[in-house]
């Protein structure tokens, strides 16, 4: 694992996200706060209130810690075949409150096709793995000449740094990537404008 760390830190020149100092700032996210926040987005669609999920429901497969000061947004959501729950994108609404992340909640799979078929262009079930093919069918997020962050994300340490896309790309795919040294590495996209580093 360090020498993954050394080797994310030569790729992207980085600038350390998180310091020990910033970390002591951020706080970790509660069951309670996700749960609000699907919540809204369900509310929005129909969904009765003895429908909506519970904290108890929301199932986070990681500590994740956002600024003190924070709000949540559903960036996206699918339904997860394997633990027959709903998978939601969840992102921070300002900008460096935190990174997105993914989390799951226990709801009814009917509740949850009714939240999706009134958000419209939502995936009916998640694809860890989609076909190659299908992944370029999507429309990109990011094209040749775009500024997006990459990040290494690790145990102890959370690495980003800017750089300017080489190729087009949709979420999952691989794309080259060139930092502000000039260093051309590889990338997966994970979001608009986010990619992560691929370690060899």
């Amino acid at each position: 694992m360090t020498s993954h760390f050394l080797f994310a830190l030569a790729l992207v020149s980085g600038t350390l996200l998180w310091s020990q100092e910033a970390r002591r700032a951020q706080s970790p996210i509660s069951r309670h706060e996700l749960c609000q926040a699907i919540a809204a987005e369900l509310r929005q669609t129909g969904i009765s209130e003895d429908r909506l999920p519970q904290p108890a429901d929301i199932e986070m497969s990681v500590e994740t810690t956002a600024a003190p000061v924070r709000s949540f947004r559903v960036a996206g959501a699918c339904w997860d075949p394997v633990r027959e729950m709903a998978q939601f994108r969840i992102e921070c609404a300002q900008p460096g409150q935190c990174i997105p992340f993914l989390v799951h909640a226990r709801i009814d799979r009917a509740q949850f096709d009714l939240f999706a078929a009134n958000r419209g262009g939502l995936d009916a079930s998640c694809r860890s793995t989609p076909p190659s093919a299908e992944r370029h069918s999507n429309r990109p997020v990011v094209r040749p000449g775009d500024r997006a962050q990459v990040l290494f994300i690790g145990t102890h340490m959370r690495l980003s740094s800017a750089v300017t896309c080489l190729e087009r790309g949709s979420e999952g795919d691989i794309i080259r990537v060139r930092n502000e040294d000039g260093h051309i590495f590889r990338a997966r996209v994970s979001g608009p404008g986010l990619l992560e580093v691929v370690t060899p």
